[in-house]
């Protein structure tokens, strides 16, 4: 449509040009000469730079957003370039055919007729409409040369039969709606399919059907676990699946006393990108096996995990929540004395703490604290009494300088003291939830959530601790929003995480004391997430991160995934993060296992990985 344009427009204005007009001279041959050249060069090249900034922010666009392989990537915003470049060369060529009609607009100018005014116009009229036509066909452009990077076989009867007697689920389906939803409802998936393997075997059909049809593969966790008079350390929420949670650290109360989940695992089976099975342990694939301990689903699907356990404490523990509704000075002195106690060189790792920070519910200036905490009583024989005295010895220290007053069973405070599967439930979320086939789906929200692992070595300032709970008060007060900050402790001078050596696995935070999530929901839990709710949440974690000394270098926990994070290779994944990337380009060269925050193709690799993976 365009070439047919300028053909038509060029004609017309020809035998304008040889009806010269009436009226006064021309202007001097060398200024019009130099005029005409400097009209045609400023038009033309005004077109350029505007065609090259388009080209260049499409380049930009596409990189960031086109999803497939890195060739399409490549390939798309070259063709958008090229494209840009021709209507360019178009449009310069028309500028100066029609430098002509600049002539005769001198001649009106000089008194002419006004008939060729409109000829001028059409130029830049017919320069603009081609620039318009590549500005909105860019888009359209796109998404047919996207289809490039597919195989023609990428449809549901194909894909179906690929995967066998798997069944798998599409959109239109009847199940497809439940099974696509997402736990949180800030983000809308809707995956070409939806498989159901219940098999190692079956798991890799399907993963070699999507590397067939270039379809990304992600698993979500089905992985059984049943604690059969032993135990091992693991989250509180029950509906978390333990191959993710394991993949990616695994931090819960028993962790003090027993690392974090990913450091009990002996071996594990898992389906390469490739469809391969193979076994991992410390002696078949070690490479690999470090690399699934701390940034799993990155290099493979685990279907089956054997990990080490621990005699359950023989006499049981107790589990306290304690709740204070106080002002923020009194919230900053406690987090302090909290602080003061974790530290502390007599503190025994066979407690678990969690301190929670809530929208106060009475005023602004002030905060709901909580503290959950499991103590294990690793003595036998011990009465439910000396339990409880056990406990509250080692709670005393924190509570007597915290400037709390002594929590209230009457005002929302718990304490539950049994058996270590006691223990469990009472922490569970939902409570007592851990039979989750007969508590029913879990529930959804809609939320956004940060996290930043403290390094030991750098204990938090006064600043930082008094400028979170001051903004909580008030900030927080202000917002429309359910929110907490959840601060978990991991460290202290006896912290089985932190005994852990940093090289022994990928995760990369073993000098962590404190692990903070700062939790933001929808006041309704429901969709739409609004915009203002993002800054609250990344206020939470400026009041620390500015209040502490430059460059400190603090991390994040990979299980919270913050899609937003813009250095999350090394907030996550730190010092192990050139490593992981040369374990992908050899497990997965085609990026088949891919996600926001899965390790990235790296082509510059080891002389040895090969072998060591």
């Amino acid at each position: 449509m365009s070439s047919s344009n300028s053909t038509t427009s060029a004609s017309s204005p020809s035998s304008t040009q040889d009806a010269a007009p009436q009226g006064g001279p021309l202007l001097d041959e060398t200024a019009l000469a130099l005029y005409r050249i400097i009209a045609s060069t400023s038009i033309g090249f005004m077109l350029f730079a505007v065609s090259f900034a388009d080209g260049a922010i499409t380049l930009r666009v596409v990189l960031t957003n086109i999803e497939g392989d890195s060739k399409q990537k490549l390939i798309l915003p070259i063709m958008l370039l090229v494209t840009n470049g021709i209507t360019t060369i178009l449009v310069g060529y028309k500028t100066w055919e029609y430098n002509k009609f600049i002539k005769s607009g001198l001649r009106v100018m000089e008194g002419g007729s006004t008939s060729n005014v409109g000829n001028i116009l059409l130029l830049l009229v017919q320069s603009g409409f081609l620039y318009c036509v590549i500005w909105h066909c860019g888009p359209v452009l796109v998404h047919v040369l996207s289809a490039f990077g597919q195989p023609q076989s990428l449809n549901e009867s194909a894909f179906t039969s690929d995967v066998g007697d798997v069944r798998v689920v599409f959109p239109g389906d009847p199940d497809y709606a439940n099974a696509s939803i997402a736990y949180n409802l800030r983000f809308e998936i809707n995956p070409f399919a939806i498989a159901f393997p219940n098999t190692t075997e079956q798991v890799s059909t399907v993963v070699q059907a999507g590397a067939k049809h270039d379809l990304r593969v992600v698993a979500r966790s089905a992985l059984v676990l049943n604690e059969k008079g032993r135990g091992l350390p693991h989250g509180r929420c029950a509906y978390v699946g333990i191959g993710g949670h394991s993949g990616f650290g695994g931090w819960g109360f028993a962790s003090r006393m027993w690392g974090m989940t990913l450091d009990n695992i002996l071996s594990a089976t898992v389906v390469l990108a490739n469809g391969t099975i193979v076994e991992v342990s410390e002696d078949s694939h070690s490479e690999l096996f470090w690399g699934i301990r701390g940034s799993s689903s990155s290099f493979a699907i685990t279907t089956s995990v054997l990990f080490k356990t621990h005699p359950i404490p023989p006499s049981g523990g107790t589990f306290a929540q304690f709740v204070w509704d106080v002002p923020t000075p009194i919230a900053t002195q406690a987090f302090k004395a909290y602080q003061q106690w974790a530290l502390s060189p007599n503190l025994t790792n066979t407690i678990g703490t969690d301190f929670g920070v809530i929208k106060g519910s009475s005023a602004r200036g002030r905060v709901l604290l909580s503290l959950l905490t499991t103590y294990f009583a690793v003595t036998p024989g011990l009465s439910k009494e000396e339990v409880e005295a056990q406990f509250n010895e080692t709670i005393a220290p924190f509570l007597s300088s915290s400037g709390l007053p002594e929590p209230d069973v009457n005002s929302g405070s718990t304490l539950v003291t049994g058996s270590y599967i006691d223990l469990l439930g009472a922490g569970a979320v939902p409570t007592n939830g851990l039979n989750t086939t007969a508590t029913g789906a879990d529930m959804h929200d809609t939320f956004y959530a940060k996290s930043i692992m403290a390094p030991m070595e750098v204990p938090l300032t006064d600043e930082a601790m008094g400028g979170m709970m001051d903004y909580l008060g008030t900030a927080g007060w202000d917002v429309d929003l359910f929110w907490h900050v959840e601060v978990e402790l991991y460290g202290g001078v006896n912290s089985a995480i932190n005994a852990v050596p940093l090289d022994d696995t990928a995760f990369a935070h073993r000098d962590t004391l404190w692990t903070f999530q700062p939790y933001a929901s929808s006041s309704n839990g429901l969709p739409p997430y609004p915009d203002s709710a993002f800054g609250f949440v990344d206020g939470i974690v400026s009041t620390i991160v500015d209040n502490m000394p430059v460059n400190w270098d603090y991390g994040a926990y990979p299980n919270y995934i913050d899609g937003r994070l813009e250095d999350w290779q090394h907030r996550y994944y730190g010092p192990h993060y050139p490593r992981l990337e040369a374990l992908k380009a050899v497990v997965d060269p085609e990026n088949v296992f891919q996600f926001h925050t899965s390790i990235e193709e790296q082509r510059d690799l080891e002389d040895n990985l090969t072998q060591r993976w």
